[in-house]
């Protein structure tokens, strides 16, 4: 799975589905996967009454979250930032035509 990035204060909520070795879901397992998060000083998960879990950028660093079913586990990298930088800044110069009174 691909890392994200989040600026600090930012939420995104997270989603595991459990499969079986045909890649079919099995309906119902989701209330059975535990979370795990290796920083959580750079992020925090929060369980949401509707069974969502949201994670939070709290300050610049990494995580790695981890979703756990029995034997089968999934990992994604959260990397947080301070700010976005933009990396292309255009300037456009025109000139406006028409009359001003």
């Amino acid at each position: 799975m691909n890392p994200i990035q989040l600026i600090i204060g930012q939420w995104v909520a997270l989603n595991a589905v459990v499969q079986d070795a045909n890649g079919i879901t099995i309906p119902g397992q989701d209330s059975a996967i535990v979370w795990g998060n290796s920083n959580t000083a750079a992020v925090t998960l929060k369980q949401m009454p509707t069974g969502v879990m949201m994670a939070q950028a709290i300050a610049a660093g990494s995580a790695n979250i981890t979703a756990t079913d029995g034997a089968a586990t999934n990992t994604l990298t959260i990397n947080v930032v301070a700010s976005q930088v933009p990396t292309t800044l255009f300037i456009s110069i025109g000139t406006i035509e028409g009359s001003f009174n």
